[in-house]
């Protein structure tokens, strides 16, 4: 049972239960003296006594679960510093750390307080590099570098305890920033992702995550558009290659209407279809604020139809901007894969592009064919630079 939950549950009924008999309410009515506790007994009925004792209850279970964590942290530090041979925060001194995951034999349950001591324990003013290998090839990146770090991790399968760790990370109030989270090639489940989504909604500092190859599919997608509801800081999200279909598209689509900071977007290889490409069109018309977006594959002349409206849409709002101090569609790039097209969709798309080109960029890509590659230079100031510059 998690006491913790229980005691916040109660926590209020607790605390309204001071504010009535005026002071604080002792642990063991039973301890009190005896005109204090028959004041007591007489002021409250019988089932706010229930509910003093089960708070009571509630929070010294809660006192002795912390308790026992962090003895359990400390065993976990004590093998730590027995297998890498010195204490973890002596080796941060260093300003590049590697560790061979494998041959030291360190568990998850070690490595993830270890990149917790890493982040807790960093000097704001040097700048430091880790690196954790894994049968010799490396898999983490934790570089921190001007006051902001990228946590990088590929091509394993993430337990809940790492994730747990990351989680705890994207929650940590500290004078530096994680900015940048890569977990592509995880085989990411829901569950994680649901932690990860959970500390997503109240991070501040995150501005790129990348799910590259995580097969989350439509259920993640879902899980992922209810945090851009919640999160105003995400700017750049990498979702490719995740079998999300239509369904999945919708929510995002969803999403994007709510979230105002989100400015790149990545779907692409992946199940979307007209319907999905409908969503996002509108979705586009919508949102001022986004600026890239790559969407596929399943999409058939239905969705180039319904994106070609949406580009529309956008150029004739930006052709009045000038002359009525409207807020312009910042939209500069769309790259498109549509491998359910036909030869007179693409002719479509031809045409308006040749009459109207509304953004920077599209490309339409069908079966890895680039068929469509089209540039307006005269909006090429619309585009960011990359927001980091020490990948």
């Amino acid at each position: 049972m998690n006491y913790k939950i229980k005691y916040l549950k109660y926590k209020n009924k607790y605390l309204s239960l001071q504010n009535q008999i005026g002071g604080v309410i002792p642990d063991y009515i039973s301890n009190l003296p005896d005109e204090l506790k028959i004041n007591i007994l007489l002021y409250l009925p019988l089932e706010k006594l229930k509910q003093v004792r089960q708070v009571n209850k509630y929070y010294k279970n809660f006192i002795d679960e912390n308790r026992l964590l962090e003895n359990k942290k400390q065993i976990i530090l004590n093998n730590i510093i027995k297998k890498i041979g010195s204490n973890p925060i002596d080796i941060f001194n260093n300003t590049q750390i590697e560790i061979n995951w494998t041959k030291q034999k360190l568990t998850n349950e070690e490595i993830s307080e270890l990149l917790l001591k890493f982040i807790t324990n960093i000097n704001p003013e040097i700048d430091k590099k880790i690196i954790l290998q894994y049968e010799n090839n490396k898999i983490c990146e934790l570089y921190y570098e001007k006051k902001f770090y990228k946590l990088f991790f590929k091509n394993i399968n993430i337990n809940y305890d790492i994730v747990r760790a990351i989680a705890s990370i994207l929650q940590i109030n500290l004078p530096i920033r994680l900015k940048s989270l890569e977990l592509n090639e995880n085989n990411i489940n829901n569950y994680d992702l649901k932690v990860l989504t959970e500390a997503l909604k109240i991070n501040r500092t995150l501005i790129l995550l990348d799910l590259d190859n995580n097969n989350i599919g439509d259920e993640g997608a879902k899980i992922l558009a209810e945090a851009l509801k919640q999160n105003s800081i995400l700017e750049n999200l990498y979702i490719n290659r995740n079998n999300i279909g239509n369904e999945g598209a919708i929510e995002l689509a969803i999403a994007l209407r709510q979230n105002l900071k989100l400015k790149k977007l990545y779907i692409n290889r992946n199940k979307i279809g007209g319907k999905g490409a409908k969503a996002l069109a509108i979705a586009l018309t919508k949102s001022k604020n986004i600026e890239t977006l790559g969407l596929g594959t399943e999409i058939d002349d239905y969705g180039i139809q319904k994106l070609t409206e949406a580009l529309t849409i956008i150029g004739n709002h930006n052709k009045k901007v000038y002359y009525n101090n409207l807020q312009r569609y910042k939209l500069s790039e769309l790259f498109i894969e549509a491998n359910n097209i036909t030869d007179n969709a693409i002719q479509i798309l031809n045409k308006f592009l040749e009459k109207e080109m509304p953004i920077y960029i599209l490309q339409l890509w069908k079966n890895g064919e680039l068929l469509i590659n089209k540039e307006n230079d005269e909006l090429d100031y619309l585009t960011d630079d990359d927001p980091f510059d020490f990948y």
